[in-house]
């Protein structure tokens, strides 16, 4: 019985149409060398000369690091081609990577709401390096980072489910799934049954409503006047029903990029020593103190959008719940309605009180097809969230429609995948080598994610 936690978070794009990728990770001097001598010539240090032209494999075949790369792996000396050829990619691509950090001396990669060490790619190892030669990482890190990423497969988590007898999930937005959503649960599971619990909190008390206070509830802004606009609602929000700025807002971004464009803006300057950061970089421990603080009368939270789902900001403070309860300010547009209605849901928790308002940038809703003239046509008409969740359902259904492509043309790699562990419980060496080859050139030609390390 497979037990899907969240169902909505299925269709997003992290998940449905993605691939697993299992790999061995083989630790040897040879490789050690090679990728030291690839690092130095596409990452010349200080007072090298710069080459030309990149390093390709056909000059790297012929140096003695790569001759002896080839004498510690006898017989496999194609699926070797196949890697020195992805590290040769990865050691100019890293830079462009995005989501690479350095946490307490380890390299890791932004992962949901956090960062991971447990992925591995040829980009992290040179990131690795990278941070080495700038003094980030001890070289123990960095020897964990040096190894040769045998991709053991590519399992699609569209077709993981089909495996198990009886599917049974749980959402808090299971209402709001759309017609395309319900269409590719019926398509893939035979998923067709579905039932409505009531809270046990009672009726939720969030006080906003979209179509009836529009003018409060969605502003779409330009680019000069989007982080005035920003503060501006903090600020009204922030004062209470009754006044004495006695509420608490929380203020959800798309990127950490965007939460502290806004943080270090000229507009926020008032607010930012007395606002507190909660992303992907902040640790555990930190985190749970400032998830408690966050519900607390006068508290300003800036927060990345993966902390909108599934973090519980309840709220005790009574004196906060007088005077409305916490605000949450959304100011990017979701692309479906169920991850809105779960950063909406952040506040007004168990039967507490609460309001919601979003911020737009105009720009952001070109990919909806809301041009500067709809818009404008939006705002006199006075519906300006019904024509914007009107836009975004159309944009999502063909969403949709290209991540059931996606899903089909990542069928074959899972079967791959498939047949490559029944070869290894078989013990039959030549075809596991002549699938591990397979999959290490798919893993150049698919999206397919990062790799997991495996035992």
């Amino acid at each position: 019985v497979l037990l899907m936690d969240e169902v909505d978070v299925f269709f997003k794009k992290g998940f449905l149409g993605k691939s697993l990728s299992a790999a061995a990770v083989i630790s040897h001097p040879a490789v050690t060398k090679l990728q030291s001598y690839i690092y130095e010539q596409s990452q010349p240090g200080p007072g090298v000369t710069p080459r030309e032209t990149p390093l390709r494999l056909e000059e790297l075949s012929k140096t003695a690091v790569y001759e002896e790369y080839l004498q510690a792996f006898p017989s496999f000396e194609g699926l070797l081609e196949v890697h020195a050829k992805a590290m040769l990619r990865a050691a100019h691509a890293f830079k462009r990577k995005t989501g690479l950090k350095v946490v307490n001396d380890k390299i890791g990669q932004k992962y949901q709401d956090g960062v991971s060490h447990e992925h591995s790619s040829y980009e992290l190892t040179f990131f690795a390096m990278h941070e080495f030669h700038q003094g980030n990482i001890t070289h123990t890190e960095l020897q964990n980072r040096q190894a040769l990423l045998i991709p053991c497969g590519h399992f699609s988590l569209a077709e993981i489910p089909k495996r198990y007898g009886a599917i049974l999930g749980v959402s808090g937005t299971l209402k709001s799934l759309s017609d395309a959503e319900r269409d590719m649960l019926d398509t893939l599971y035979n998923i067709r049954r579905f039932t409505y619990v009531p809270s046990a909190y009672g009726q939720n008390q969030n006080q906003l409503s979209f179509v009836a206070d529009s003018a409060q509830s969605l502003m779409v802004e330009s680019q000069e006047t989007y982080f005035q606009q920003i503060v501006k609602e903090i600020k009204q929000r922030m004062a209470g029903e009754s006044g004495g700025g006695t509420r608490a807002v929380m203020v959800f971004f798309d990127t950490l990029q965007s939460l502290k464009a806004l943080h270090a803006s000229e507009e926020f300057k008032d607010l930012r020593s007395s606002c507190n950061l909660i992303t992907e970089e902040t640790s555990s421990i930190e985190k749970e103190s400032l998830v408690r603080v966050a519900t607390m009368t006068g508290s300003l939270t800036l927060l990345t959008r993966e902390f909108g789902r599934g973090t519980d900001f309840a709220c005790y403070d009574e004196t906060l719940n007088s005077h409305g309860g916490p605000h949450v300010l959304q100011t990017f547009p979701s692309v479906d309605i169920s991850e809105e209605l779960q950063i909406r849901g952040r506040t007004a928790r168990q039967g507490g009180k609460g309001s919601y308002s979003m911020v737009l940038l105009d720009k952001d809703l070109e990919k909806y097809g809301i041009t500067a003239a709809r818009l404008a046509e939006m705002r006199a008409a006075g519906n300006m969230y019904q024509a914007f969740d009107s836009s975004r359902q159309k944009y999502y259904k063909n969403q949709c429609a290209k991540l059931m492509t996606r899903i089909a043309e990542r069928a074959e790699a899972h079967t791959k995948a498939l047949q490559l562990v029944e070869s290894l419980h078989r013990r039959n060496v030549p075809a596991v080598a002549a699938l591990l080859q397979e999959s290490s050139a798919r893993k150049k030609r698919a999206e397919t994610g990062e790799s997991k390390q495996m035992e």
